[in-house]
C-alpha cells in the first residue's frame, strides 16, 4: 500500500498536466501539484486559501451547480473552459474531474490540460478554411475535390454552374458521384486514370476541349495530391480553366508570324516568273487558311469567264481529270464560282448545294 502511495505521489508531483484536489463541501483547494503553481502563477500556500471558482470566468461560475449534479450522477464529466492566471492571462482548457469519496470527507480531483496549441491550430485551421472558400468561391476557374475513391467532396460555385449548365445537377447532387456517373464513359476513364496518378503522388497538367452551348471551348487542368498533416495523400484538388480566348489569341500570332513569313518569302522572289509567283502565292494561301485544295482564276471585264489559273498541289492530286479546261462560263460553275456571284466570301462544308 505505501508503495502504491509513492508511486501516486510521484505522478502528482511530476505530472506536466495540473492536478487539484478540491473539498466538495467548501469547494477550497486541499492538495495542488506544482504544474498547478507554475501554470496559474500562483504559490501553493496561496491556492490552499483559494477557490476554483477564483480563476474561472463568471459565465463558468453560474454553471457550477449544473456541473457538480451531473458530476455527483457519472462520477465523472470532461468540457473546455478557460482559467485565469495572477497576471490575469486567459488560458484555453480542456477539465477532467473525476469523484473520490474517501471515509472522512468528498474530493473532487481535477485535471487540467492547457489546450491554447490547440485551439491556436484550430483558429488558424478555421482561417484557412475561410480563405479557401473565400478564393475558391470567387475564382472564375473551376475548382474540386475528390476522396481517394475518386468521389467528388467539394466543388466550387464556377464548378457547379458548369454541372448545371451541362448536366442539370447542382452542388448538392454532384457531392458523392464519380465521374463514370456524371461524364460519358470514355471521358469519365480518361479522367479517372489521371486521377489515379495523382494518387499516387504525380501532379498532372494536361488540356482537353468540349463542345459547350455549341461552341468549342479549350481548357487546361491541373490536378495535384491533397495530403494531411503525415503527408499522407488523401484526396485530389483539380483546377480547369477555360483558355480559348488565351488560345485564340495564341493562334491569331502565329498566324501573323505565318503571314509575315509569307510576305518576306515572296519579297525574294524578284526573279521569279508570274506562274512561280502565282503557285507560291496560292500554297501559302491554302496553308494560312488551314485548307485542303485552292485554286486561282481570273475574271473576265465583263465577269462572264473564270480563267483558271493554278491549282494548289493537293488538288492537282484529287482531282484526275485529263484535259481538264481553263475556261469557265461564270453562270454555269458550281459552289467554287459563287464567291464571284454573290461578290462575298462563301463558306460552306455542305457540298451537295
Amino acid at each position: 500500500m505505501a508503495d502504491d502511495l509513492g508511486i501516486y505521489k510521484l505522478i502528482f508531483e511530476n505530472a506536466r498536466d495540473v492536478i487539484a484536489l478540491v473539498d466538495v463541501s467548501t469547494l477550497k483547494f486541499v492538495e495542488v501539484n506544482p504544474a498547478t503553481c507554475e501554470k496559474t502563477g500562483y504559490t501553493r500556500e496561496e491556492l490552499l486559501t483559494m477557490s476554483p471558482l477564483d480563476l474561472t470566468t463568471p459565465e463558468y461560475n453560474s454553471t457550477v451547480p449544473d456541473r457538480l449534479r451531473m458530476l455527483f450522477e457519472k462520477g465523472m464529466d470532461v468540457y473546455e473552459t478557460e482559467i485565469r492566471t495572477k497576471a490575469g492571462h486567459m488560458i484555453p482548457i480542456e477539465l477532467s474531474l473525476g469523484l473520490i469519496r474517501p471515509e472522512e470527507k468528498s474530493l473532487i480531483m481535477a485535471i487540467i490540460r492547457d489546450i491554447s496549441d490547440r485551439k491556436a491550430a484550430e483558429q488558424a485551421l478555421r482561417l484557412s478554411e475561410s480563405r479557401f472558400r473565400s478564393l475558391t468561391s470567387s475564382a472564375k476557374d473551376f475548382i474540386y475535390m475528390k476522396d481517394t475513391e475518386l468521389r467528388y467532396v467539394m466543388v466550387n460555385p464556377a464548378m457547379e454552374s458548369l454541372f448545371v449548365k451541362r448536366f442539370g445537377l447542382t452542388g448538392h447532387e454532384i457531392i458523392g458521384r464519380k465521374d463514370i456517373d456524371i461524364f460519358p464513359h470514355d471521358q469519365a476513364l480518361g479522367a479517372e486514370k489521371s486521377d489515379r496518378s495523382v494518387l499516387a503522388g504525380d501532379v498532372v497538367a494536361e488540356s482537353h476541349s468540349e463542345i459547350i452551348d455549341g461552341e468549342e471551348r479549350v481548357f487546361i487542368n491541373v490536378k495535384t495530391p491533397v495530403r494531411d498533416e503525415h503527408r499522407s495523400i488523401i484526396g485530389i484538388c483539380g483546377i480547369s480553366r477555360d483558355i480559348t480566348s488565351y488560345r485564340r489569341i495564341l493562334d491569331a500570332a502565329r498566324l501573323d508570324e505565318a503571314r509575315l513569313e509569307a510576305l518576306v518569302q515572296l519579297s525574294r522572289m524578284q526573279e521569279a516568273d508570274l506562274y512561280e509567283l502565282a503557285d507560291f502565292a496560292l500554297e501559302q494561301g491554302v496553308l494560312l487558311t488551314q485548307s485542303a485544295i485552292g485554286y486561282l482564276a481570273f475574271v473576265s471585264d465583263d465577269e462572264k469567264v473564270l480563267t483558271m489559273y493554278a491549282w494548289s498541289k493537293d488538288a492537282m492530286k484529287e482531282c484526275m481529270v485529263k484535259d481538264k479546261p481553263l475556261v469557265y462560263p461564270v453562270e454555269a460553275t458550281g459552289l467554287w464560282g459563287e464567291a464571284l456571284r454573290q461578290r462575298a466570301p462563301q463558306i460552306t462544308n455542305d457540298y451537295s448545294l
